[in-house]
């Protein structure tokens, strides 16, 4: 073989060598990751759920010591950041609780997952049914004929704090069923209105043994919400109920229907 032959091989073993080497010393591709959330179940508005992730490996082994970050889409569109933390066995948690209030039962948010592992970002996400919270089955007979209510409540902020100013969001809702119609069984399934002329409308405040605490006023802020403002003046545990009478059939409430804890810190 000629020098100029030899040249050639040289040179093109050269250039094997260099890729060989440039693809050695190039970054891995990106690990395959599985990233599932626990399904949240029945979320409703202003209470805490803990929020559960667990991401593996592709060989199906527990991937720990992520330093990942939730964050919530809200109803209204803002996004709320979470620290996660590592619970160990790839199991990963966090703490959330739902303040955003629509004028349906049902109120659409989406989580998200995001991470780093191995020089790589990964993210996951996944939607959300936030609902309101509440007695479903309020069903009293007035003139020999059932009817069916239902009162949920929203706390914000939902955590408390004594000297603090919380706003109470009542929702009260009459049935279009009445009579034998009413789902007695499942009265969640009877099909509910807002109600937006009651009168005599109060809500009352308790400690938790029953002891009056204040009687507030509540106005009517639109889509089927009543608000009253309440700043407690200690920690503790108190109940509070929403009263008031329906002029369509003379309905007057017991506030043993609506007494729902507002924890304060």
């Amino acid at each position: 073989m000629d020098r100029r032959g030899i040249s050639v091989l040289a040179a093109a073993v050269a250039a094997i060598l260099l890729v060989v080497g440039c693809a050695q010393a190039a970054a891995p591709a990106p690990a395959a990751l599985t990233i599932e959330m626990e399904p949240p179940g029945h979320w409703h508005v202003t209470r805490a759920k803990t929020l559960t992730f667990t991401v593996m490996d592709g060989a199906g082994n527990p991937v720990t010591g992520l330093s990942p970050m939730v964050t919530v889409k809200t109803l209204q569109g803002s996004v709320d950041e979470v620290a996660a933390t590592d619970d160990g066995d790839g199991i990963y948690s966090a703490e959330y609780a739902a303040f955003d209030i629509g004028g349906g039962y049902a109120s659409a948010y989406s989580v998200a997952f995001l991470f780093e592992y191995e020089g790589s970002r990964y993210f996951e996400a996944w939607p959300a049914e936030v609902v309101r919270d509440g007695n479903e089955g309020i069903m009293p007979t007035i003139g020999g004929t059932m009817h069916a209510y239902q009162v949920r409540y929203g706390w914000d902020p939902a955590g408390a704090m004594a000297g603090e100013e919380v706003t109470m969001y009542l929702e009260p809702r009459r049935s279009i069923q009445t009579g034998d119609e009413i789902n007695t069984e499942q009265p969640w399934r009877n099909t509910f209105n807002h109600i937006s002329d009651l009168e005599d409308v109060s809500v009352l405040v308790e400690t938790a043994d029953g002891e009056f605490v204040a009687s507030l006023d509540a106005t009517y802020a639109g889509l089927g919400i009543y608000r009253a403002t309440f700043t407690p003046a200690s920690a503790g545990e108190f109940k509070v109920s929403f009263l008031f009478t329906d002029p369509a059939n003379g309905f007057t409430i017991d506030k043993g229907e609506t007494s729902y804890p507002l924890m304060v810190g």
